[in-house]
């Protein structure tokens, strides 16, 4: 339904997260980070824009995530440095995020 030229939508009701006072909201926050990490990691492919305004809290109390109208492509080698990252900050192996870094070419190899 949609191409570089042709964006299909829906509306979607709900009340933003960033702006709900609903009980679920951090479970639903949590949702949402999970999701994100499963399209970046997982298939490389995302929603580019991820901000409090894309989010919503329906009123059945699910997640609904807007605007997938920027989306992006990491390379496999891109998500294997992300995941070696992710690795050593849950390890708190803090030595290796300076080569994680150079590796994933966020900043030079000589620094």
């Amino acid at each position: 339904l949609c191409s570089r030229r042709v964006h299909t939508a829906e509306w979607c009701e709900g009340e933003k997260l960033s702006q709900s006072s609903a009980s679920d909201v951090g479970a639903l926050v949590n949702l949402g980070v999970t999701v994100y990490l499963e399209m970046l990691l997982s298939s490389g492919f995302f929603h580019a824009d991820p901000h409090p305004g894309n989010m919503l809290r329906s009123p059945e109390g699910e997640l609904v995530i807007l605007d997938f109208g920027l989306m992006t492509s990491v390379s496999p080698t891109a998500r294997d440095g992300m995941v070696a990252a992710i690795v050593h900050l849950l390890r708190r192996d803090y030595s290796m995020i300076g080569d994680d870094f150079k590796d994933l070419e966020f900043i030079p190899p000589e620094v």
